[in-house]
């Protein structure tokens, strides 16, 4: 199915709110599942992104690659929480891809630091630089593996 540029900007900017209309309520949900069954979650989805891209590409090298960079994320990001960041933004990243090509990175860039913005002003969430940085690397990440043919 071939979707059009503006389709591919719309489907940006739909994911794109909400990621950021949810902000009040990922805390309470992560509180609520608590600590425990979100890293299960975490994993699962991390576990399911490398056996889908394999099932996808059938590249042992990138499968492996990718395994050593999920690997290196659990080791640099201790709060399972945190982790989420590259999964949301890798997302974000590939469909800014898809949408505007490499120039779409200052989108990522831009919407990783009005998140923070947002998460600075209301009650319960807090501003924090290592998010945006994460916010950035993950969405950088997703848009590599757009650029490189490897997630479609």
């Amino acid at each position: 199915m071939h979707m059009s540029n503006t389709n591919r900007w719309i489907l940006l900017i739909v994911y794109t709110l909400i990621v950021l209309v949810t902000l009040p309520w990922v805390r309470a949900i992560w509180n609520f599942i608590g600590d425990k069954t979100g890293a299960v979650i975490i994993i699962l989805l991390y576990a399911g992104s490398v056996i889908g891209y394999y099932l996808y590409t059938r590249k042992i090298l990138f499968i492996i690659c990718l395994s050593i960079l999920i690997a290196l994320i659990f080791i640099w990001v201790p709060l399972p929480v945190e982790r989420i960041h590259f999964i949301e933004y890798g997302i974000m990243g590939w469909l800014a891809y898809r949408a505007g090509g490499k120039k779409a990175f200052i989108y990522v860039i831009a919407v990783g630091i009005i998140d923070e913005i947002i998460q600075g002003i209301l009650p319960n969430r807090i501003y924090d630089m290592r998010d945006i940085w994460m916010n950035i690397i993950g969405g950088g990440l997703g848009m590599i593996l757009a650029g490189c043919g490897l997630v479609r």
